[in-house]
């Protein structure tokens, strides 16, 4: 019955479906998750561009790609998040532009994808992520989100290889509160070979 996933009048249940079928990578799944991409509803959108991300084809990044521009930062997030889960084609050039969107989280995720495709147009954004004194400027985000956000940049900092990123990882492992991130961070600079000190 998966043909009928995308005419049920429920939202919420589509929004399963589509996620259950992603999840399957079950090629006989693919036409349907595309077709959802065309929906109104930003929240079905947002989460074919999820299900997309598990195949890992080069025609779905081309076709999440052209939704860059949505009106709903829902989507174009979530389109961030999943083309750093898939092939470096042309989502890296999606990837760069949405660097220039009004939403922070769009920004945040745009860099984070960038990095694990080992491009370090994103550096500044990433700085900011491992900054606390920028994070804090963000009222909406609670202290428990603001840690996973540091914590997430501190993993992907090795893949860039920068002084400046490397920097702020130092810092970060001396002098942070956190203990657990203090030791992420220590790990992240032994990977390059970097003391702590």
């Amino acid at each position: 019955a998966y043909e009928y996933a995308l005419l049920d009048p429920n939202t919420q249940v589509r929004q399963y479906l589509i996620r259950a079928m992603g999840q399957t990578k079950d090629s006989r799944f693919l036409d349907t998750i595309k077709s959802a991409v065309n929906q109104e509803d930003e929240n079905v959108i947002a989460d074919a561009v999820y299900a997309l991300s598990f195949y890992n084809e080069y025609s779905n990044v081309d076709l999440i790609a052209k939704l860059i521009y949505n009106s709903s930062s829902l989507v174009r997030n979530r389109i961030a998040v999943a083309l750093g889960e898939m092939p470096k084609t042309s989502g890296t050039f999606a990837l760069k532009d949405l660097l220039n969107d009004v939403e922070p989280n769009v920004r945040w995720n745009a860099a984070i994808s960038l990095a694990k495709h080992g491009d370090s147009s994103g550096k500044n954004e990433i700085l900011n992520l491992l900054d606390r004194n920028y994070l804090n400027k963000f009222e909406s985000i609670d202290r428990y989100e603001k840690e996973q956000v540091l914590m997430v940049a501190v993993k992907i900092s090795p893949l860039l290889n920068d002084q400046d990123i490397d920097k702020a990882v130092l810092s970060i492992s001396q002098k942070d509160d956190n203990l657990k991130l203090r030791d992420e961070a220590m790990k992240a600079l032994a990977l390059w070979g970097l003391p702590n000190v």
